[in-house]
């Protein structure tokens, strides 16, 4: 297996080893506004996406690319990761390649993640400072302060600007509130959840911007090593403005509203696109719809290159409706897409040759027939989720009777963790007591 040239670290004390998303790139890039001032000619970015290879993202092999690094760097370097997950799968050897770099240089890994921070959680590993957030606006903070501290304040604003990108770009809303409070401190603003769904289309140019094929760039005189490593640089040197309007003259991108003018809802669930995205735009489009309407479920279909006999499917679940929902919706999802396939086989609306394995909900369907395919998907999400409701309801009215019976709220949460079965019988009765009054 080939890996990365990192002969160019080498001779740069300083290396940044962002992740390959928007907000990896804008937190590799607020790091690097941070320590521009020990000079470019000392400045190494590793950033780089392969799916099949060393790479620094936790979609391909970042053990491998943390071995390779190790083999380039000596006790005057200093490694700070951004936004680096581990890798599913093999979490254990990526947390060993890391232990064996920091034998060699000091590391600073700061990160979100969620599986991160329950790997983390309590350990230390020698020369690793660990920055572990709990929000995606929060591992900003770093490079924010270091610049503040030194006055610098046209870097702190630029900076504040990549964080907020990096918060809208994960749709971590959660982080809203720690920004509000940065903000204040430093006299900045920060845009209000209703205008960040309302231009969530300029996230969305910049997000196809960094990701095009041609990536934009900036000059420099730091190493760049790896396909997105241009990236970092480009949102260091380039003011979020510029970075805004470049991004939507290069790839025009319609604002939520406009998008949602051509969208139906479906049992209060589902929002539908009812024409095609375009091509390989349709995670894009879905986006733009999440950010436009407050239904937990979007379905978006867009075609596939090179292949005109059938479109693809997609459902997601609405990232701007809050953490829990969207993992309950991603779990309805899941469970849902194999029978939902097994009836557009029925119907005829797929076929067995066009089935792959894909991530999330996914279903190729006859192009000829994506009208009839698209209204059966957002037909039997909608019925599925109101299903899950109506039994969310059950379940609860069970627990609140049983929280009568035993007044100690904890002891009532014992007792019906005890008698499972009961509450779940009891849901059931509920269920069809609610059945009987319709």
């Amino acid at each position: 297996m080939g890996g990365l040239d990192l002969t160019p670290v080498k001779t740069r004390p300083v290396v940044i080893v962002s992740d390959t998303d928007l907000h990896g790139v804008s937190l590799g890039a607020a790091l690097y506004k941070a320590v521009e001032p020990m000079g470019e000619e000392n400045i190494a970015v590793v950033s780089h996406f392969d799916p099949k290879g060393p790479a620094t993202t936790a979609r391909g092999d970042l053990p491998a690319l943390l071995r390779q690094l190790a083999g380039n760097v000596t006790e005057q370097h200093t490694v700070y990761f951004a936004d680096v997950p581990l890798k599913i799968g093999a979490e254990q050897e990526t947390v060993t390649a890391l232990a064996e770099l920091a034998k060699k240089a000091r590391v600073v890994y700061i990160d979100h993640h969620i599986e991160v921070l329950k790997h983390f959680a309590g350990k230390q590993i020698p020369r690793v400072d660990f920055r572990i957030y709990a929000d995606a606006f929060s591992t900003y903070l770093p490079a924010l302060m270091s610049v503040v501290i030194a006055g610098r304040d046209a870097d702190a604003r630029h900076i504040f600007d990549l964080a907020v990108l990096g918060l809208v770009a994960d749709v971590d809303l959660a982080a809203l509130p720690v920004a509000q409070q940065v903000a204040a401190a430093l006299g900045f603003e920060v845009p209000t959840l209703e205008q960040i769904r309302q231009n969530y289309h300029v996230v969305a140019a910049i997000d196809a911007m960094v990701k095009s094929p041609q990536k934009p760039n900036a000059e420099t005189d730091a190493a760049l090593v790896g396909n997105m490593a241009s990236v970092v640089a480009y949102l260091a040197k380039k003011p979020l403005s510029e970075v805004a309007s470049e991004a939507l003259q290069k790839f025009p991108t319609p604002e939520p509203k406009e998008v949602a003018r051509d969208a139906e809802i479906v049992g209060d669930a589902v929002a539908v696109y009812k024409k095609l995205a375009p091509l390989g735009q349709g995670a894009k489009y879905a986006a733009l719809l999440e950010a436009a309407l407050d239904v937990p479920i979007v379905v978006v279909a867009a075609p596939v290159p090179r292949v005109q006999e059938y479109v693809v499917v997609m459902a997601f679940a609405n990232a701007f409706l809050g953490s829990k929902v969207t993992a309950e919706v991603s779990k309805l999802l899941s469970e849902a897409k194999e029978p939902i396939v097994k009836e557009l086989k029925e119907r005829k609306l797929t076929k067995d040759e066009w089935i792959r394995p894909t991530p999330g909900f996914s279903v190729p369907v006859d192009a000829s027939k994506v009208e009839e395919a698209l209204r059966l998907v957002a037909e039997r999400l909608a019925s599925l989720y109101a299903q899950k409701q109506r039994e969310k309801i059950a379940a609860q009215v069970a627990r609140e009777e049983l929280t009568v019976l035993v007044a100690d709220e904890k002891l009532a949460a014992s007792v019906a963790r005890i008698v499972e079965a009961a509450v779940n019988a009891a849901a059931q009765k509920v269920l069809e007591a609610l059945k009987e009054r319709r």
